[in-house]
């Protein structure tokens, strides 16, 4: 197999494995809070930092979508509202419930997870590895 053909070959790879992989996530995080992955997602944005203008580039939505959400998230009592450095402005903070919500989830991704590559042969798990790797380094070009 030619480079071009290899390359349009993993291509097309990636693009129909990423949404089974996303499919998989969500109903991995699943979890008995009621909170969504979309909730999850914006909840760990905040707890990194993020505001709701970064929010809603890196996840690729609306204002008024990460706003409304944020809303939510502060009637569930996960963020509040903070007074940042300059007095016009507010910053978001992840409440202690919030955190152990982030924890709890990712405590069930991780053994879940950990659970399925057990069951995978050494081979295959250095073969992960290198994969992941190299995933990572494809994504950090794009």
């Amino acid at each position: 197999m030619s480079k071009a053909n290899q390359g349009i070959y993993l291509s097309n790879l990636i693009i129909r494995v990423l949404p089974k992989a996303s499919q998989t996530l969500r109903k991995l995080s699943t979890n008995k809070f009621g909170s969504s992955l979309h909730q999850l997602k914006i909840l760990h944005l905040i707890q990194e930092g993020n505001n709701q203008a970064q929010i809603s580039l890196t996840l690729q939505i609306s204002g008024a979508a990460v706003s409304k959400t944020v809303k939510t998230l502060q009637n569930l009592q996960l963020v509040q509202k903070a007074k940042a450095d300059d007095k016009r402005t507010y910053k978001l903070v992840v409440t202690d419930s919030g955190r152990r919500i982030l924890d709890q989830v990712h405590g069930q991704l991780i053994k879940k997870l950990g659970m399925a590559i057990e069951k995978l042969s050494a081979d295959e798990k250095m073969a992960l590895n290198k994969g992941l790797d190299v995933l990572n380094k494809l994504l950090s070009l794009l």
